[in-house]
């Protein structure tokens, strides 16, 4: 066996292991032995380079990959002229232009690419790929009525071949045309094929069905249509449950169990919402530390939740519970200040007191060059004036508080001791 060979055979041991690293290193030395035998002007040497490229492209190393697919693509072109091994190394080129920000050149070529595999007569999965990717780099460029034809095309073929996978992420990618345009009655339309196709094949790929019935439950809560999105991630969390092994402990089924609360929240399911997000809050607990933005998030939920049910005292208590969270974990305070601000301004409460501390506190958390002062201090004004429940007397004694460095002392060194609590 010469060289030559057993790198071959190397590489394809080395590959089939898992060593990318090491195939990689044989794959180089591969090149330079053919270089010394000056085997340029072979097909071997052109689909070794192809090979080698793909290792690369695979281990993230896209530039040494670039180089090798575009090398190999000039010699296949020379060699042999426009064949499926060329279309094939070509697209793969186009891709990581793609991905290394060559966007235009990249549409070019796949382009190209799609016109070798049609005057090829090829009209399969791989010209079906051609179509999809060409679509996608259109839409990037801004091309979206080309983009939706190309999709349409590498659909159509795809449901011819019975490319389940395929058609799926084809239903989706025109969907999502669709939804960047505002057309939501065509994209909720073709994401619904999607989980019709995905449904057929639930048994043996449940994460592509939970996959589609997420993308769509979103788009049914982005047109506000909050009982059709809590259908679907219904479906989502058993699907979790019963066909993936999922455990309700798990994030991903945390996360949609949240989106669903928060898809409840807008309708009025309030005490639901409220008791599910309670749940989240329950199992996150026992596996994480509160100290979490998302234990944070969820008692902001909550906190809206018992405010909307005219539950002011719980409303506050996991505000501040959530305030505590965010300094703790160094997050911006602003939406929590100003809603404790409304609700101690509200008729319900009126406790001018507590909207002074809380305001005093707010100042007290930023400094002159904190990029959060302007806009905190915007909205605190904003949120003054809309309640317009001051007297003068009233505005006086604010500013009267916020000058008396004695009473701020007492209210800033209350508010230290209870972050200091945990």
């Amino acid at each position: 066996m010469n060289k030559i060979s057993y790198f071959r055979k190397r590489i394809i041991s080395q590959y089939n292991n898992g060593e990318l690293e090491a195939a990689i290193e044989t794959g180089e030395a591969l090149l330079r032995e053919q270089q010394r035998n000056l085997q340029f002007a072979t097909m071997g040497y052109a689909t070794d380079m192809y090979n080698l490229a793909r290792i690369h492209d695979e281990m993230g190393e896209l530039e040494r990959a670039k180089d090798l697919y575009n090398e190999s693509a000039r010699h296949m072109y020379t060699l042999e002229g426009e064949t499926v091994s060329f279309a094939n190394c070509l697209g793969n080129f186009a891709m990581v232009l793609s991905r290394t920000g060559h966007e235009k050149t990249a549409y070019v070529l796949f382009w190209q690419v799609s016109n070798i595999y049609r005057n090829l007569g090829q009209r399969n999965s791989q010209y079906a790929d051609s179509l999809y990717n060409l679509a996608n780099i259109s839409a990037i460029l801004g091309k979206h009525k080309e983009s939706l034809k190309y999709h349409l095309d590498a659909l159509q073929i795809r449901q011819r071949e019975g490319l389940n996978e395929d058609i799926i992420n084809s239903l989706h990618s025109i969907a999502f045309l669709y939804e960047t345009t505002n057309e939501y009655n065509k994209a909720v339309a073709y994401a619904e094929m999607a989980v019709k196709f995905a449904s057929h094949n639930l048994s043996h790929d449940a994460e592509t069905y939970i996959s589609a019935c997420t993308y769509l439950a979103g788009l049914y809560e982005s047109n506000s249509k909050y009982a059709e999105a809590i259908e679907f991630y219904d479906k989502v969390l058993e699907t979790m449950l019963n066909n993936v092994g999922i455990s309700k402990k798990h994030s991903a089924y945390l996360n949609m169990a949240f989106r669903r609360a928060s898809a409840l929240s807008e309708t009025t399911q309030l005490k639901e919402s409220l008791e599910c997000f309670k749940d989240i809050c329950e199992i996150f607990e026992k596996i994480s530390d509160k100290y979490h933005t998302f234990y944070a998030s969820c008692l902001r939920n909550i906190a809206n939740l018992h405010a909307d049910l005219n539950e002011p005292s719980l409303a506050e208590s996991k505000m501040l519970e959530c305030m505590k969270i965010c300094r703790a974990i160094s997050l911006d305070i602003t939406s929590e200040v100003l809603f404790l601000l409304k609700l101690y301004l509200n008729d319900n409460i009126f406790d001018i007191s507590k909207a002074l501390e809380i305001l005093v506190y707010s100042l007290m958390c930023c400094n002159e060059s904190d990029e959060n002062l302007k806009p905190l201090i915007n909205n605190i004004v904003e949120v003054f004036e809309q309640e317009n429940t001051f007297s003068m007397k009233e505005l006086l004694a604010i500013l009267d508080l916020l000058c008396d460095r004695d009473k701020l002392s007492l209210i800033i060194s209350k508010w230290k001791d209870w972050e200091m609590v945990k």
